[in-house]
């Protein structure tokens, strides 16, 4: 793909990224690993995951595939984050030269940048932006420019994530939550990018929110304003969503789409595709924050954190897989109580 690598050099030597994600060094050390491998890697195939949608398959198989897709890209490195954004971009009509593409390439180095987090990485990117591409295929009320703004966010999403939570401790030493710690840090990193790419002011704004809502906790309000506004889900009509973004989603439908086609992505690789891919989700996280797997954790993340339910259609056709992953979770977390118990 020597196109792609000329791209990524182009938009790497005209839109001055930032010198350092975590240390010095490391945004210039990413770039050099990359081109090489751009210049040996064979273009993706668009007709393949995650670029097409077949509304014939099952949940089951559906996530089998997708589980499969994000295993072949662990294990080779194919397609590479520019690679895979390239053909997304290729499919919607979007030139090398539109701000929301070269912004991603950009972001696509970035996010290649290490030491990385054990979970929050490059693979986690990947998989997020594959999530989406296949998520929009499923949503053909999304139009290309805002598929194009979800590429570039799913991207950007986790830039610079330090491994931590926006639960953070103060000088007195309790810890209190930073709405959007972690989502602002991301953003830090690639809105001067935007804008010198040529990002308009209103896609901006848009990219800001859309970005802000993979801050977990505001899941809940985001999938009732999604509800109310989209008439998706049983929500009530009036809905309560994140203070600073509610009213501007609520303004401009197409981009709450893609806000929560996003938000689904960012968890679909965790919570409705296999067990398997789920255990190996589980296992990174833990590894990340030095603790030990628990079915606990799990189950509060399906059940407070993700109501029980993806938030878009596209997402809720795999629904039965995250119920179906929640139940292996509520069992396994039995058959632990059982072995520790005084009584075993």
């Amino acid at each position: 793909m020597e196109a792609v690598a000329a791209e990524l050099r182009a938009a790497m030597a005209t839109l001055d990224p930032p010198a350092a994600v975590r240390r010095p060094g490391d945004v210039a050390a990413a770039f050099r690993r990359l081109l090489p491998r751009l210049a040996t890697e064979p273009a993706p195939d668009p007709s393949a995951l995650p670029f097409r949608f077949d509304p014939a398959l099952g949940a089951a198989e559906t996530g089998r595939a997708i589980a499969a897709a994000h295993r072949r890209m662990a294990r080779t490195g194919r397609p590479s984050l520019p690679g895979l954004l390239a053909a997304a971009y290729d499919g919607i009509g979007m030139a090398p030269e539109a701000p929301e593409r070269r912004a991603a390439m950009v972001a696509a180095v970035l996010a290649a940048a290490t030491p990385a987090p054990r979970f929050h990485d490059l693979r986690h990117t990947r998989e997020v932006v594959a999530n989406a591409i296949w998520l929009a295929a499923a949503t053909p009320r999304l139009s290309a420019g805002e598929r194009a703004l979800l590429f570039l966010a799913a991207t950007v999403h986790d830039l610079g994530h330090d491994g931590g939570t926006n639960a953070r401790a103060g000088a007195d030493g309790r810890r209190r939550t930073i709405p959007c710690l972690l989502e602002d840090r991301s953003l830090g990193l690639i809105l001067p990018v935007a804008r010198r790419a040529g990002l308009a002011p209103a896609r901006i704004a848009a990219l800001v929110a859309m970005v802000r809502q993979t801050d977990i906790a505001r899941r809940a309000g985001l999938t009732a304003l999604h509800d109310a506004v989209l008439g998706e889900g049983a929500s009530p009509a009036r809905a309560t969503g994140p203070e600073d973004d509610p009213e501007r989603l609520r303004a401009r439908p197409r981009v709450l789409l893609a806000t929560a086609v996003l938000a689904d992505a960012d968890v679909l690789t965790s919570a409705g595709l296999t067990r398997a891919s789920q255990r190996v989700q589980d296992a990174r996280l833990a590894a990340e924050r030095g603790t030990a797997v628990d079915p606990a954790v799990g189950l509060r993340f399906f059940d407070r954190l993700l109501g029980g339910r993806f938030i878009t259609a596209a997402g809720r056709r795999l629904d039965p897989n995250l119920r179906r992953l929640r139940a292996a979770l509520a069992a396994a977390g039995s058959e632990s109580r059982a072995l520790t118990s005084p009584d075993a």
